[in-house]
Order: C-alpha cells, then sequence, then structure tokens
C-alpha cells in the first residue's frame, strides 16, 4: 500500500510538472553579445571623453608655454639687473632695445631710474617684455631694485668733526 501510495504522489507530480510546463512561455535564447545602440552609445561616450582629454591637453600646453616664457623673461631681468650691480653695464635709463638678436620671439628690455626718497639710493626698474601681437599674450616681467646712486657725492667728513 505504500508502494501505491508513493507511486500515486509521484504520478500526481509529474502531471502538475507537465502541465506546468505546457503553460510556460517559450523561452527565449540567452542573449550573446552587445546591441547596436549599445555599440553607438559607447562610441559616442568614447568620443565625448576623448574631446574633453584634448581640450585639457591644449590647455595644459598653453599654461606651460606661457610659465616657460615668464620665467625666461624673469631669467633675462634678473640678468640685466645683474650687469648694472655689477657695472659691466652703465647704470644710465634705457628706452626699448632688443636683448639678442638671434632669439626667436625678440625680447625688449628697458631700463628706468627713478628717485628713490632718498638721496643716496635710486629705484632701478627693468622691464623685460616679448616682442608679439596683443592676441598672443606676449610675457612681461618687471624688477625693481633700489642701488646705490652713481650721482650721489657724500658731504665731507671734516666738516662733522
Amino acid at each position: 500500500m505504500n508502494r501505491l501510495l508513493l507511486r500515486c504522489r509521484w504520478l500526481r507530480q509529474c502531471r502538475i510538472l507537465s502541465s506546468a510546463k505546457a503553460l510556460a512561455k517559450p523561452v527565449a535564447p540567452e542573449r550573446q553579445g552587445f546591441t547596436l545602440l549599445e555599440i553607438i552609445l559607447a562610441l559616442a561616450i568614447l568620443a565625448g571623453s576623448l574631446a574633453a582629454l584634448g581640450e585639457v591637453m591644449r590647455l595644459a600646453d598653453q599654461n606651460a608655454a606661457m610659465t616657460r616664457d615668464e620665467t625666461q623673461a624673469q631669467m633675462i631681468a634678473t640678468s640685466i639687473m645683474d650687469e648694472l650691480v655689477s657695472g659691466a653695464r652703465a647704470l644710465t635709463a634705457t628706452s626699448p632695445a632688443q636683448f639678442d638678436p638671434d632669439w626667436d620671439p625678440q625680447w625688449l628690455f628697458s631700463v628706468a631710474l627713478e628717485e628713490a626718497g632718498y638721496v643716496e639710493l635710486v629705484a632701478v626698474r627693468v622691464v623685460v617684455e616679448q616682442q608679439l601681437e596683443a592676441r598672443l599674450k606676449p610675457a612681461r616681467f618687471e624688477l625693481l631694485r633700489w642701488l646705490p646712486n652713481p650721482d650721489y657725492v657724500p658731504p665731507e667728513m671734516g666738516a662733522e668733526q
């Protein structure tokens, strides 16, 4: 009797499973790969990323060139000031003149002597700038130092004693 009961249960379960399978919708085969829409969307994202990266690289290159030019202007101004301090160049006012005709772009420099508020000192201003069109944003650097006034004659020391 137990065997018959077990067989009956087993047959009932089989009938239930077979009827459930018959009622189920057919299963679509599993997808393999990407759709055309997914590929186009991925390519659009990649193109946008590359365009943004290209713009960042262009700005970085532009800033690096501007920094290089400003550093070069600072070095030229320091060089001219050192020549003035050492006496290798006369301590006189100079209108804009070329620094070195072989350099490209050309660099102009000028020296201006100004009053420092003390008769013993003179303010020396060295201005260096690139000779470029304004739209190219030429580099410019100013250096100001107080130096001993070459025209200053101290009062007689003997008169004070």
